[in-house]
């Protein structure tokens, strides 16, 4: 795919470098600005012709009503006919006018249930699923005694001036960045970040959880100058995890995107060590033990 040539006077920081020629182009030719609001919704249906080599839509701005969608089209194109309708209907399709396709704009996606997933991107999803599944991002909640009126009792610390809850980093275990959250009715909410170092879904792995959660008891019982009354480690629910297959390191560092819908995303991910691989996630709201949903994932691979 091309678009016509242009000079590369400097135009906008806030554009990846392509967009940035193609709208400079524009400018100059004919003497228009846009607004940074502008500037990203024109970035973005540029990326969806260049990622893709598909039309765009209302669907791929989640963040926008069709109302405000619909708005910015016509802000847009009072300043210049830039947004080409090129498919009516209920779900109406769009080109920007300029920036040609080398092979027919395909009107539906396929691959990966997500209407904007490439050819490049499927095959990395398909590379990410034969691969281990594994969690990060974690949020589990325990209900506690004597926990909370403990820390109440340490000099140290504070509540946070409008919920009253404790806020506290979980120093037991540099593999996770965590922390905990006490609430006066005893509610502990733990948040566990693994990024860069998931757990894998699997018996070793929930048991790994399982420990940890035992040394976050232990830390806070360190913390709050006494032990403490809290459910034992397999009866912590689960609030949300984000599950995740990892490709093989990829070699070609150009790969910089993420897309998704609902709570599916392929995206790329870069790593402390500096290795780059495509990740497959999906953001699952469990409310289910840690036991139970160890039994529910394993029984599905």
């Amino acid at each position: 795919m091309s678009i016509k040539d242009s000079n590369k006077t400097p135009f906008s920081s806030q554009l990846n470098s392509n967009c940035h020629t193609f709208v400079t182009d524009l400018c100059h030719t004919y003497n228009i600005q846009f607004t940074p609001r502008e500037l990203k919704f024109i970035e973005t249906a540029y990326d969806k012709h260049h990622l893709t080599g598909e039309y765009f839509s209302s669907h791929d701005f989640p963040h926008l009503t069709p109302n405000n969608f619909s708005q910015i089209v016509h802000r847009i194109n009072k300043k210049y006919d830039l947004i080409l309708k090129q498919v009516g209907g209920r779900s109406p399709m769009f080109s920007l006018k300029g920036f040609y396709l080398d092979q027919p704009v395909r009107e539906k996606g396929t691959g990966v249930n997500t209407p904007f997933i490439n050819q490049k991107i499927a095959q990395l999803y398909n590379l990410a699923k034969k691969q281990p599944p594994q969690m990060h991002d974690i949020k589990l909640s325990s209900r506690t005694s004597q926990l909370y009126s403990n820390l109440l009792l340490q000099p140290d610390l504070s509540i946070h001036t409008k919920n009253k809850q404790f806020v506290i980093p979980i120093l037991a275990n540099p593999r996770f960045d965590s922390k905990a959250q006490i609430s006066q009715n005893g509610r502990l909410d733990l948040h566990i970040g693994c990024s860069q170092n998931p757990l894998f879904c699997s018996i070793e792995g929930f048991t790994e959880l399982a420990e940890y959660i035992g040394e976050v008891k232990h830390f806070l019982s360190i913390r709050a100058g006494s032990r403490f009354i809290s459910e034992p480690s397999h009866k912590w629910i689960f609030q949300y995890y984000h599950f995740n297959r990892d490709t093989e390191p990829i070699i070609d560092s150009t790969y910089k995107f993420s897309i998704g819908q609902h709570n599916a995303y392929v995206y790329i991910k870069k790593f402390d060590n500096d290795t780059i691989k495509g990740r497959y996630e999906e953001k699952r709201n469990s409310k289910r033990t840690v036991l139970e949903e160890q039994e529910k994932v394993i029984e599905s691979l």
